[in-house]
């Protein structure tokens, strides 16, 4: 029996390799992998990334939420990211280039998350070549959702927008604050207000 959400998720990525559909491999690779993962209980609002740091950590959300924002020149905060459970977190551009991020990342309810550092991922990565693919699948979907997101910023409506969350994000109102799914959907929280009631500007 599979001890954590994390290997739902990574054994149902599309186009999963030949090594990974046999058991007796994907249990040696969950033993390895068990080893190596730190489970972090944290409490509302706490963050565990903020600017100035390198992101050389992954989280998998087994359980909460979490938003990564940041501050734009004049103090404004916009969220850029949120993450339901099952999700895996990071600042993929820190994380890449070694870069310091300008994000700060932190749970939006009381979570559990697994962490696990980018130097042990190379190490488990070395040992498994083929969960490198598995990897890059997980940060590529990371990638289309982004996208995605950024097209439909520039040419939906927020009634639209705010319909086209509800639906990849169950129960995204009862997860987050209204301010923050506004900022989101880069909007304020009373066109948020009209855009649930189906009010088209």
């Amino acid at each position: 029996m599979l001890k954590h959400k994390l290997y739902e998720v990574l054994f149902s990525v599309s186009h999963l390799p030949d090594e990974l559909k046999d058991n007796s491999k994907r249990e040696e690779l969950i033993k390895v992998v068990e080893s190596q993962l730190s489970v972090r209980s944290l409490k509302k609002n706490q963050v565990i990334l903020s600017p100035g740091y390198i992101a050389d950590h992954i989280y998998f959300l087994e359980a909460g939420t979490a938003r990564g924002y940041f501050y734009d020149g004049e103090g404004k905060e916009h969220t850029l990211y949120m993450w339901d459970e099952r999700s895996i977190i990071t600042d993929s551009m820190s994380y890449f280039s070694d870069q310091p991020t300008d994000l700060y990342i932190e749970v939006s309810q009381n979570s559990t998350l697994l962490s696990l550092s980018r130097e042990k991922l190379r190490e488990i990565i070395s040992a498994f070549p083929y969960l490198e693919v598995v990897i890059d699948s997980i940060f590529f979907n990371d990638f289309l959702a982004c996208r995605k997101r950024i097209m439909d910023l520039i040419s939906l409506n927020p009634v639209d927008r705010y319909n086209n969350l509800t639906r990849s994000f169950p129960k995204v109102d009862l997860k987050f604050q209204q301010q923050d799914i506004a900022s989101y959907l880069g909007t304020s929280r009373q066109t948020l207000s009209r855009s649930k009631k189906g009010e088209h500007l």
